[in-house]
């Protein structure tokens, strides 16, 4: 590269260019430490490329040549100095004065140059300081391999004046000539505005653009481009204006013009100039690496978050809301899923039974059709109260008191009443058993009985009381709810039904003969018990029902007899062995007449009978009766063993008063254990009720306790005075053949 030279007015000092005090763009741009390298790598920007390749693609317009100027200087070349190892950065003024051209002088040698004013005020200031040491001058250089070039003559010179003269003043300087290199400045630094900054931005970009592996062959850097300025950034003056002068780069001498590095483009203002489009300078996109987790790590993001604390009213609010969801959906599903349902047929007959009785269903009831002699063991198991799975030792013991006479089963014994009681409701499996088959009518009023049944069931738990109890307790308890039963179901029928449930009855004999009940007592617990009070609860209102049935635990003697069912305790005591009053009046009656059985079974009030034996059975049993009664009581009993059988060894005793022990043996199947004459059912309890309920309505202002007394007069009942399931269309006849009852007998007023 050649440089303009210049003479220096002291001969112990030569002059130099601005160039000798500046770096070289072909020096390193920057050092930087690769990081996990060992030995840095240096990236140097080739300059000392032929002008072809650095202009390739771009519109260059050359600048004219001009010859070179002689040689002035005689010295010998300096020493090359060592490449310093942190250059710094060179600014755009810096380029356009460096250039690799041959400089060509186009003015006698003596004439100062811009170059020249330029490097003297460079010069003045570098040098004022008397300490201070410049750095050597870094060579261009393109070999890898380190050799360098040639240094200038020039350059050496003026090194070596420098280094052996740091304390000499300058020479004075023309102010022409620092006027014309002001100017030249100014120009400069209008077309470096425009570049500069993008230049240097592009510069400081790729020196943070990380090295990648040592590329075996050189960096190519495309060439600086630089813009012509806009218009109104650098106007050029008019020529006929008296201030016209000619631009900045006319009023520099040849030897700058031509040795100017860059070539210039016309390109728009609005482009940017970029000093790199290779991918090699593109920005790197980090790869984010993700750090590996252990298992804690990944456990705690499972974890699930911290539920704020809620206030104790709202989860009190939400605790109700929840339970009342899922109460209603447990209702729902029990109601429309697992509750039985009505049969279609069923429904309207329940529904009456609601309207009728004033109470309604909590649920379904279940409706079962069997065959007539299935079902007449259905109703003797369910109604009678055989604890046994095996009756036969029970029935044994009936056999030797004269309950039973000759052979019998328990579907003998239920076909006898079957047409009284086509259909019954079991408390234990809450069902509905009902004869298969049955006529319209007679099945309606059937089921309609059994459904009463059901439904004070679900009101009162009549057959949950009873179940454990004794025998003499189911019966009360049974006869109590089914003579209410009796009532609703005779209320819904009119005149034409009833007559035709009657007719229906009869032919019902005729499809399951029965040539006579066996064993009357039982057919009358299975099928007729309801009798007893059906006129009570014919004439009684809801509220009177509700107060004899609520939390009631009866024998069955209440039920044959008002006065103790109306009395302040209706419940009597007794064991579990207790057979009850009905029981001993079919003892009684089997023997002697209905009316004086009857009476003697009045004054009952507790007993014990047991069954003891397998082969031949023998019963053994006492009897607590009214002291009142003793002797009456007595003497019945006595005739009553003095007519059974010899073989069943029977025999009373007194062992205290109010007290009658009985023990009796089977005598056989062959042998009769009584006369077999027909006997009241029930006694006298069906027409002392229906006595009753005439009284009520004869008599509204009295008690129902003295009216109760009243009808219990002396007269005789008779087998006329049986009453039957269904009434006749003119209704029950057989009060009416005996005297009226008097309210005012002695002992029941008050």
């Amino acid at each position: 590269m050649a440089s303009e030279d210049t003479e220096r007015p002291h001969a112990t000092a030569e002059r130099f260019t601005l160039d000798d005090f500046r770096l070289r763009l072909d020096s390193p741009l920057f050092h930087r430490d690769p990081g996990g390298s060992a030995t840095p790598v240096d990236r140097e920007l080739p300059w000392e490329r032929p002008a072809a390749e650095r202009t390739a693609g771009v519109s260059v317009v050359a600048p004219q040549a001009a010859p070179a100027p002689p040689a002035q200087s005689t010295q010998p070349a300096a020493a090359v100095p060592e490449r310093s190892p942190a250059p710094r950065l060179r600014t755009f003024a810096e380029l356009v004065a460096d250039t690799d051209a041959p400089a060509v002088a186009d003015e006698p040698a003596a004439s100062p140059t811009v170059t020249a004013a330029v490097a003297a005020v460079s010069s003045q200031t570098d040098v004022a300081a008397d300490s201070e040491v410049l750095p050597d001058p870094i060579l261009p250089t393109n070999d890898k391999s380190g050799a360098d070039h040639p240094v200038p003559e020039v350059q050496a010179e003026a090194l070596m004046v420098l280094r052996s003269e740091p304390t000499v003043a300058p020479p004075a300087i023309d102010p022409e000539l620092i006027e014309l290199a002001a100017q030249v400045s100014r120009s400069l630094a209008t077309v470096e505005s425009r570049s500069s900054d993008s230049v240097q931005a592009e510069l400081d970009r790729l020196a943070f653009v990380p090295d990648s592996e040592a590329p075996a062959a050189r960096v190519e850097i495309p060439p600086i481009v630089v813009a012509e300025p806009p218009p109104e950034r650098l106007a050029e003056p008019q020529a006929d204006s008296p201030d016209a002068r000619e631009p900045a780069t006319a009023l520099l001498p040849e030897v700058s013009r031509t040795a100017l590095p860059v070539a210039r483009v016309a390109i728009s203002a609005d482009e940017v100039p970029s000093l790199s489009q290779h991918e090699m300078y593109m920005p790197k996109v980090a790869v984010q690496q993700r750090p590996r987790m252990s298992y804690s790590d990944f456990a705690a993001q499972l974890a699930p978050a911290k539920r704020r604390a809620r206030h104790p009213l709202r989860k009190l609010f939400g605790t109700l809301v929840l339970l009342a969801m899922v109460g209603g959906g447990l209702f729902a599903a029990k109601y429309y899923f697992l509750d039985q349902r009505w049969d279609a047929d069923v429904k309207p007959m329940a529904a009456e039974v609601e309207t009728e009785r004033g109470l309604q269903f909590d649920h379904a009831v279940a409706v079962s059709e069997v065959d007539g002699t299935e079902y007449a063991e259905k109703l003797v198991r369910a109604t009678v109260g055989f604890a046994a799975d095996d009756p036969q030792v029970v029935l044994s013991g009936w056999r030797a008191l004269g309950l039973l006479n000759g052979t019998a089963d328990l579907s003998t014994l239920g076909l006898a009443g079957i047409g009284d009681a086509p259909a019954f409701y079991d408390p234990g499996s809450e069902t509905i058993y009902v004869v298969r088959d049955l006529p319209a009518d007679l099945r309606r009023f059937a089921l309609q009985r059994a459904l009463t049944l059901a439904l004070l069931d679900q009101e009162y738990d009549w057959g949950g009381r009873a179940a454990d109890q004794s025998p003499a307790v189911q019966r009360g308890m049974r006869a109590l709810f089914d003579a209410d039963s009796l009532a609703v179901a005779s209320a819904l029928l009119d005149d034409t039904e009833r007559a035709n449930v009657l007719l229906q009855q009869s032919a019902l004999y005729t499809v399951y003969p029965a040539a006579g009940s066996s064993s009357p007592f039982a057919t009358a617990v299975a099928s007729r018990s309801g009798l007893a009070l059906r006129g009570y609860f014919d004439g009684a209102s809801p509220a009177a029902r509700d107060a004899v049935q609520r939390d009631a635990q009866v024998t069955d003697g209440a039920a044959l007899d008002l006065r103790r069912l109306l009395a302040a305790t209706p419940t009597t005591s007794v064991s579990k062995e207790s057979q009850g009053m009905l029981f001993w009046y079919h003892v009684l009656a089997a023997r002697v007449g209905n009316d004086t059985a009857w009476r003697a079974a009045l004054a009952w009030q507790a007993d014990t009978v047991s069954f003891v034996g397998d082969a031949k059975v023998c019963v053994t049993g006492l009897v607590q009766i009214d002291p009142a009664a003793h002797d009456f009581v007595f003497g019945v009993f006595s005739a009553w063993a003095a007519a059974a059988p010899a073989e069943s060894s029977t025999q009373v005793g007194a062992p205290a008063a109010g007290q009658i022990s009985v023990s009796a043996c089977d005598p056989g199947e062959l042998v009769a254990s009584n006369d077999g004459r027909a006997r009241l059912s029930l006694g006298g309890a069906p027409l002392r009720s229906e006595q009753f309920r005439q009284l009520t309505v004869a008599y509204p202002q009295l008690t129902q306790t003295q009216l109760a007394c009243a009808v219990y007069g002396s007269d005789d009942v008779t087998i006329a005075d049986e009453r039957a399931v269904i009434d006749p269309v003119g209704g029950w006849t057989a009060p009416a053949n005996h005297p009226p009852p008097d309210p005012n007998r002695g002992g029941c007023s008050g």
